[in-house]
């Protein structure tokens, strides 16, 4: 987790997976990042009751160019 922090991409990362993968009752937080550079990719997987801690950052709030999913009681906040 991270807070108050400028993060740089570098090189255009591609994901994979996701850039963040949240999975049985995992808690992830990122408040008050600022994101520099861009990426391609899946943006969040959560799953199995997890939680992603945004602080209201909005669906595009995190890097990558493609949807998040949750699933399985997981929430993306």
């Amino acid at each position: 987790s991270g807070s108050g922090q400028t993060i740089t991409l570098v090189g255009t990362p591609n994901f994979s997976g996701a850039f963040v993968q949240a999975q049985d009752l995992a808690y992830v937080a990122f408040t008050s990042i600022t994101w520099s550079g861009s990426a391609t990719g899946t943006r969040y997987n959560g799953s199995g009751n997890s939680i992603i801690q945004t602080a209201g950052g909005g669906a595009t709030y995190l890097p990558g160019n493609a949807a998040g999913t949750t699933s399985t009681g997981a929430q993306y906040l």
